[in-house]
């Protein structure tokens, strides 16, 4: 009972505006995506989606430019950069196709995710992301909070909340306990994919698989 009162008094200290309710990219992001929560953990990216590496689109770009830069600073290795580059593109290709079948089988399976940084990569794949909740990742978040979440999760039918490795998992359970969804933890960061020529095409596989394997109820 204590737990649930200090659980209440936090959450009365939220503003209305962080109840339930559509939220818009002020960006190519559309949308109706759900917001829940109160986002307290210090986390804004302000008006700007700014999450661009997670197109293939936006990193093809990002390639093309460093190679061009370096061509300029180091004329004599332009042809490494070229190379490079091309190795870069080929590699992107393929692993976008890999990606693109991987997730066609999740096509109309709906989630939630705890940090809205997904839009690029769920508007290059075409994801059905129901929407995000904004909760501190150190502290569960207080029961009214809690009871909005579960609605949407039921209310939804989402199959899947995804979180990312700064969530204690006790946040975490806490906004599933009581629900059919699932949980898989995303990483956006690819903090455990080692530095290397393949490490991108290791980040979007990776994150292919997690969404994948929750998405499809995998063993």
């Amino acid at each position: 009972a204590d737990h649930a009162d200090h659980a209440d008094h936090a959450d009365h200290a939220d503003h209305a505006d962080h109840d339930a309710h559509p939220h818009r990219h002020h960006d190519k992001h559309d949308s109706d995506k759900m917001s829940i929560g109160n986002d307290d953990d210090g986390h804004q990216h302000g008006e700007q989606d700014t999450h661009i590496w997670l197109d293939p689109h936006h990193a093809e770009k990002i390639a093309s430019l460093l190679a061009e830069r370096l061509s300029l600073l180091d004329p004599a290795g332009r042809d490494r950069y070229q190379h490079n580059l091309a190795a870069f593109r080929a590699g992107l290709t393929e692993t976008d196709q890999q990606v693109a079948a991987r997730l066609a089988p999740t096509a109309g399976t709906g989630y939630f995710v705890f940090h809205d940084a997904y839009g690029y990569w769920e508007d290059h794949y075409q994801l059905p992301s129901l929407g995000y909740f904004t909760v501190n990742p150190e502290r569960s978040p207080g029961a009214r909070t809690v009871s909005r979440i579960h609605q949407a999760l039921k209310e939804s039918q989402a199959q899947c909340v995804f979180a990312e490795p700064q969530f204690r998992p006790a946040v975490v359970e806490a906004v599933v306990r009581g629900t059919s969804a699932r949980i898989g933890i995303l990483d956006p960061l690819g903090a455990n994919i080692e530095i290397g020529a393949q490490s991108y095409f290791t980040f979007m596989l990776q994150l292919a698989n997690t969404m994948a394997a929750c998405l499809l109820n995998e063993a």
